[in-house]
């Protein structure tokens, strides 16, 4: 139950980005032991070369991804504290879902300030 909280949650903070997709929790199935989503098909993060196969610009793609990290880190303080390429799909056009939101990282405002600072003293 909880991963499905999270997803949405994460779900509510992208919902105006066509760019990012988190999958829609079926709650009417989902219990303590089995989250039920949506399918998404799409290519998996792992499978670089099919990602080069099919025409995606793996550039834009890192761009896109690094963003809503970014967004979910310093905006939301909310992030996906299990990022691997097994987490997530390459959809058509140059999309990309998210999904496993069974680890959720918390980065308080204090903190993100200090980062921000941090980041603004190497620049």
């Amino acid at each position: 139950m909880t991963e499905g909280q999270n997803a949405e949650q994460v779900a509510a903070k992208f919902e105006d980005n066509d760019r990012i997709v988190i999958p829609k929790i079926f709650w009417e199935w989902t219990k303590e032991r089995i989250n039920v989503q949506e399918f998404v098909e799409g290519i998996p993060g792992v499978n670089i070369q099919t990602i080069d196969e099919a025409g995606m610009d793996r550039k834009r793609l890192a761009k896109t991804g690094a963003n809503a990290v970014l967004k979910m880190i310093m905006v939301d303080g909310v992030f996906h504290a299990d990022p691997h390429p097994g987490d997530f799909f390459i959809l058509p056009g140059g999309r990309i879902a998210f999904i496993d939101f069974g680890m959720m990282g918390r980065v308080s405002e204090v903190r993100r300030q200090q980062i921000m600072g941090l980041l603004q003293a190497l620049l």
